[in-house]
Parts: C-alpha cells; sequence; structure tokens
C-alpha cells in the first residue's frame, strides 16, 4: 500500500537552512524560491539552478522576480467588493435570516 504522504527537503542555497516538512504547495515553493532568489542574487546562484532546487518552473519563478504578481495578488484588483465591504455583506445577510 503506497503512501500519499510526500516528503520535501528543500534547500535554501544562499544560507545553509533546511526545510523539511510535510508537502509545501506550489506557492509555497514558489515563495521560498524567490526569497532564495533575492538571498543569492549576489553570491551568483542561477535562477535555474533554484527552480530546479524548489521543483519549481523557471519561468514562473523568472517572470515573479521580475515583478509578476501571484494568482492570488492579481485576483485582488479583480474583486468588486474590497474584503471588508464583502464581510459587512455577509454578516448583514445573517442579521436578515435570524
Amino acid at each position: 500500500m503506497s503512501s500519499n504522504i510526500v516528503t520535501f527537503t528543500v534547500l535554501s542555497i544562499a544560507t545553509s537552512v533546511y526545510y523539511e516538512v510535510l508537502e509545501f504547495s506550489k506557492a509555497q515553493r514558489l515563495d521560498l524560491a524567490q526569497k532564495a532568489w533575492e538571498e543569492a542574487e549576489g553570491i551568483g546562484k542561477s535562477c535555474r539552478k533554484i527552480a530546479k532546487v524548489h521543483d519549481v518552473c523557471y519561468e514562473t519563478l523568472r517572470k515573479r522576480i521580475h515583478g509578476a504578481k501571484s494568482k492570488v495578488e492579481a485576483s485582488h484588483a479583480m474583486q468588486r467588493l474590497s474584503v471588508r465591504e464583502e464581510e459587512s455583506l455577509v454578516s448583514w445577510i445573517k442579521q436578515l435570516r435570524a
């Protein structure tokens, strides 16, 4: 019987920090890769190597380094209501139901 638990050991290239946790999400791995690239900028580590170590797409990491927003950040700009307005509306609807 195979286990669905995947263990990632991620090495921060710029420092000697190891992360050993149960499964990182793709977004978390991308954030870690971006931080590793920022730390390693003066050391000469390549973007491709950092992407490979963190198991993320090189192009995605490259775009993020050059200022592209994550999907979550980009979607905030498309929302018609702010988070506060949405929470207020939900609260008001719940009061009407009671």
